[in-house]
């Protein structure tokens, strides 16, 4: 883990380095990047060590340990192109440095059949007139007796009619398809099937969330369940459609399955405001949350008061805690579905799992028609290029030969498509077979969101590993870049913008703190300017 400023860079090359140093073949060592301007910055730091360390002086003296490092690691390069005869300086097409989409489309044009992508196609970064053509022919359906018609009827209809609305909205599936085609079309056996494993997935990560939110609330679990009881009960006769309601009779913490959400909504509800894009604790509470205005009765009088000013101080100290991000949390309970009633939502996710194949063959073929694939259509090629674990095709098989040292940049910003990839190039070594699989990555750089990247991938392979091969996670701190008064005032600043542990399943990372490897030199190391203007008479 490397965070920004910490010379990862310098560190990725030097490894590619002393790896090319022990190989038979420069082929065997594999480095993956996310951009063109990071592969080709990686290739020419090489090839400029190794012309570097074949000119430079060995008598010379070195300026620092990284540039010593940089030339006994060059040189060890040189000796071995020698004796190997690699011809690098002459040849450096033979350094395997590649961004993820270019070594995607080695691996599907070398299987062109297999692979479903024929000869040679143009890949394209915004192909939106083959997916407008594919959902053309899709609503063209829908006059005919085809098994999905009913099920293109009902997207219509949830939509109003509304055609550019419903082209969006297909428009961002196929964008996304990274995220679903796995689940839709490559595993599920039918509609119903994956339905099923949509429901279970939503299941599983509601049941994720409760326990963490349970574990971060069981502290002040009695004056809430109190409060929320109380209240509860006080809408009982008024008819309201508050989820706080769902909170009557509650004798403790709901538990933390699916089924207990409604109860934890009351709960929310309780304490958060109802801005849904800018939730807060609250300030007052009235009838609407169960709190009504006393009666005439003294005992009543005081006996709401005494209620109200217990759950007023309940939200005082809760808003007070400055760790464990419940804020967001409990927020985030009121965006999940309630799996037990099935409203006209879940029914349109049943019928688009019914007509998403056909869209995706619909899809296949525009493609071929215009000679064009977007990326994600390589990326899945590419895995059908290799086969599966259990029955790789030949490709892989010599891949699996060829390739001994995989390294990825930039890993914070994999999608789940592409670590399918790297399992499967994986997929036959073995602990201590002498191969090696090096990946660089910051969680809070991740910044790919729109390519499907999933920074809790990079979480998870950190926790567990690759499959059946562990890994050793190792953290750099050092900043070499800034002023140590910026690095001080970002860790400072920034810590408390970031949840304080790790969900994978939400992509939430952890803060890492740098340390400044230069002194502050600049006082103060940060300011803040604010600038006004005039807009339509308003200052802004």
């Amino acid at each position: 883990q490397a965070p920004a400023g910490s010379g990862k860079t310098e560190l990725l090359s030097l490894r590619f380095l002393r790896l090319l140093a022990v190989c038979e073949k420069p082929e065997e060592v594999l480095a993956i990047t996310f951009t063109r301007k990071a592969a080709s910055e990686m290739s020419n730091r090489i090839l400029s060590t190794l012309t570097w360390a074949a000119n430079r002086g060995s008598s010379a003296a070195f300026e620092s340990q990284l540039e010593e490092d940089r030339y006994r690691a060059g040189m060890a390069v040189l000796e071995r192109n020698e004796t190997q005869a690699w011809h690098l300086l002459e040849s450096p097409q033979r350094l395997r440095i590649q961004t993820i989409d270019s070594f995607c489309h080695f691996l599907a044009s070398n299987l062109p059949v297999l692979s479903n992508l024929g000869g040679a196609l143009n890949v394209s970064d915004e192909p939106d007139e083959c997916y407008e053509q594919a959902i053309d022919e899709l609503l063209k359906l829908l006059e005919t007796d085809s098994p999905i018609s009913a099920s293109i009827a009902n997207l219509l209809l949830h939509l109003d009619n509304n055609i550019p609305k419903v082209e969006k909205l297909l428009v961002e599936l196929l964008k996304q398809r990274e995220q679903w085609i796995d689940a839709v079309v490559d595993t599920a056996s039918s509609p119903d099937a994956t339905f099923d494993y949509l429901m279970q997935n939503f299941q599983e990560l509601i049941e994720e969330h409760l326990s963490i939110v349970h574990t971060q609330i069981e502290d002040y679990a009695e004056p809430l369940v109190e409060l929320a009881s109380f209240a509860a009960a006080n809408l009982l006769d008024s008819n309201s459609a508050s989820s706080i309601g769902n909170c009557f009779g509650l004798l403790q913490l709901p538990g933390t399955s699916a089924a207990d959400l409604p109860a934890w909504l009351g709960l929310a509800n309780l304490l958060l405001t109802a801005n849904r894009t800018n939730p807060a604790w609250r300030k007052q509470v009235r009838k609407n949350e169960g709190f009504p205005a006393p009666s005439s009765s003294k005992e009543n009088r005081v006996q709401l008061a005494a209620r109200k000013n217990s759950l007023h101080e309940l939200l005082a100290e809760l808003a007070g805690v400055q760790h464990g991000d419940l804020l967001e949390n409990l927020h985030y309970l009121r965006l999940l579905p309630d799996l037990h009633e099935e409203g006209f939502s879940f029914k349109i996710l049943r019928d688009l799992t019914a007509l998403l194949p056909t869209l995706l063959a619909q899809l296949q073929v525009s493609f071929a028609a215009h000679h064009t694939v977007d990326h994600a259509q390589v990326t899945h090629a590419a895995l059908k290029a290799l086969g599966e674990e259990d029955n790789p095709t030949k490709l892989a098989l010599v891949l699996d030969y060829r390739i001994k040292h995989l390294l990825v940049d930039e890993f914070q910003d994999t999608s789940s498509t592409q670590l399918v990839l790297l399992n499967k190039l994986t997929a036959g070594w073995e602990p201590r077979d002498g191969r090696t699989f090096f990946v660089v990555g910051d969680a809070m750089q991740s910044c790919y969101s729109f390519r499907n990247a999933n920074v809790g991938l990079f979480i998870a392979l950190r926790e567990n590993g690759i499959q059946h091969l562990p890994v050793t996670p190792i953290d750099l701190h050092a900043n070499f870049r800034s002023d140590g008064g910026i690095v001080e005032w970002a860790n400072r600043i920034f810590a408390l913008s970031f949840p304080a542990v790790n969900n994978s399943s939400r992509g939430a990372v952890q803060y890492s703190h740098s340390t400044a490897a230069h002194p502050q030199d600049v006082e103060p190391a940060v300011t803040a300017r604010c600038y006004t203007y005039e807009n339509g008479g308003r200052s802004t």
